[in-house]
């Protein structure tokens, strides 16, 4: 069984707002186009506030199989942390997770390409294999108190599935 502890990311906060720094980064031109330039810069500020404040909340799940979970999470927070912020600007869920999207589109884009053969060859060979296996099994598996039930995607959904995954395997 997984152990949760809690806190776990106290002692790791400057590397993960320095992390989280460079997405925000690439969200600039984003939030620019929308917001302008003055406006945007306080909101990029409100959401690594956010983002600071989430950090000793975040869970750290401790164990083999959480790695890829744990870096989920990670990325969770951050985008609860635009969520919070962004909200403020009356912005609908759709106009906020357009924003998140690009910033995660611009980050994947930013890689180097030896990184990105990397994943593409743990998605294919690995890991889409393992989920394919586990959604046909229709089985909920538990970890750390958190319910998991694994869903094939197909069209665009896959596209965001490889994303969200792409993302967690470059916080690895």
């Amino acid at each position: 069984m997984s152990k949760t502890i809690k806190s776990y990311y106290l002692k790791q906060k400057d590397r993960l707002m320095k992390d989280f720094g460079q997405t925000i980064e690439l969200m600039n031109d984003p939030l620019n186009e929308r917001f302008g330039k003055e406006l945007s810069l306080k909101i990029e500020k409100e959401i690594r506030l956010e983002y600071e404040t989430l950090i000793p909340e975040i869970p750290y799940t401790a164990g083999f199989r959480s790695k890829m979970f744990n870096n989920f999470i990670i990325i969770t927070a951050q985008e609860l942390a635009a969520y919070k912020a962004l909200s403020r600007y009356d912005l609908n869920n759709d106009e906020i997770w357009e924003l998140c999207y690009q910033a995660i589109c611009l980050r994947l884009k930013a890689m180097n390409l030896w990184k990105k053969r990397l994943i593409s060859l743990f998605w294919n060979l690995i890991f889409s294999n393992m989920l394919k296996i586990r959604a046909w099994r229709n089985k909920k598996e538990y970890l750390a108190g958190f319910e998991l039930e694994y869903i094939s995607g197909q069209g665009e959904d896959l596209i965001l599935e490889s994303i969200i995954l792409a993302v967690a395997i470059m916080n690895l």
